[in-house]
This record gives C-alpha cells, sequence and structure tokens, in this order.
C-alpha cells in the first residue's frame, strides 16, 4: 500500500515536468525525452537486486528496507533541490477533479488502457523473480532476472520513445503492448529454464 502511495505521489507528479521543455509532434523530442526520464527507474532497479540482494544475504530483511528508505530519501531530496518547472511560464490550470475530462470517451479508454497496463506490470515486474524461483533456481539468480528486467527498461524505454516520436506515442504503444503480449505468450507461460527467463526479462 504504501509503495503505490509513494509511487503516486512522487512518480506521477514528476512525469508532468520533462515534457514542458520540449517539442512535441514531428520533429520533436519529447517521447524520447519521457522514455530517459522514466529510464531512470531501471538504474535504480539494478541498484536494488544487485545491492540489495548481499544486504539481505548478510544483513536482515529490515536493513535491507532500510537500506532502500535511504536511497530513496536521499535521492528524492536531490531531485527536489535540481527540479525545475516552467508552469510560471506556460500556466497551466490544474484541477483535481474535472468532470468534462471524465465523461470524455477517450479519457475512460485512457484509464481503462492504464489500469490494465499497470496489472500487467506489476505482476511482471513484481513476480519474476519468484516465478524464476519456482523453477528451482536459487535467489541470486532470481535477483539476475529481475536484474534483466531492469537493464531492458534503460534500453528500452528511450528506444520506445525515439520510435515514438517518429510514428506518433499511440501507435507505438499500440505496436508495444502487442509485442509485449506476444511475448508473454511465447515465452513467459511455457518457460521451463534460467536462459529463458532471461531472455524474456
Amino acid at each position: 500500500v504504501m509503495s503505490g502511495v509513494g509511487m503516486a505521489l512522487i512518480c506521477v507528479a514528476n512525469v508532468n515536468i520533462v515534457p514542458q521543455w520540449f517539442k512535441g509532434g514531428p520533429g520533436g523530442k519529447r517521447n524520447f525525452a519521457m522514455g530517459f526520464q522514466a529510464a531512470g527507474s531501471g538504474f535504480g532497479g539494478i541498484i536494488y537486486n544487485i545491492g540489495l540482494q548481499k544486504l539481505l544475504r548478510n544483513r536482515t530483511f529490515r536493513w535491507s528496507l532500510r537500506a532502500q528508505a535511504i536511497i530513496c530519501v536521499g535521492l528524492n531530496i536531490l531531485a527536489l533541490c535540481l527540479v525545475k518547472s516552467r508552469n510560471s511560464s506556460i500556466k497551466p490550470v490544474y484541477k483535481v477533479y474535472d468532470r468534462l475530462v471524465w465523461k470524455n470517451f477517450g479519457c475512460q479508454c485512457l484509464v481503462i488502457w492504464i489500469m490494465f497496463t499497470l496489472f500487467g506490470y506489476v505482476v511482471l515486474m513484481y513476480n519474476l523473480g519468484d516465478f524464476t524461483r519456482s523453477l528451482g533456481y536459487s535467489s541470486h539468480q532470481a535477483s539476475i532476472v529481475s536484474t534483466m528486467v531492469a537493464v531492458g527498461i534503460i534500453y528500452g524505454r528511450p528506444s520506445v520513445g525515439r520510435v515514438g516520436d517518429i510514428i506518433g506515442p499511440i501507435n507505438v504503444t499500440i505496436c508495444a503492448s502487442w509485442l509485449v503480449a506476444l511475448f508473454c505468450w511465447a515465452m513467459w507461460i511455457p518457460c521451463r529454464n534460467y536462459a529463458t527467463a532471461i531472455v524474456f526479462a
């Protein structure tokens, strides 16, 4: 629960900052910039999966959570000191709840799509390590599989963003969603060995 609250307070708030500084549409690099921004979570995934695995073995579960909290607080304070918005220039209108937006069919479709996408993302992101252990592999090997997801995020998100600048964000979202679904059916469900788990991740 607290992880979800933290993501809502930090992730959703900072996603709106980067697009203010880049041009969208043909010739723009807004999607690439947002992909590059989102790729930062991949670095965090590598640090947490590999670094905290050693701490988990040598210390306790409580100490690994404390270390994670210290890293998060430190990096968020640094980000707050460095972030700069263009709200004074673009003067956005913020509303906590806007009935006109919620009545829009496109907005409703977007919300439904985001809900299903996040369900899939959370299941994959937080269960791939456990899935690897269920195949009979060690916790260290499971953490490597989870780390490979983070590596994929580092390279994948900016790449998808760059393609989105070329063919459009909606088109690339449709293609990426179908591709991920295909890999889930073709690789994750029939996966029975460590190599397939790493390639899928």
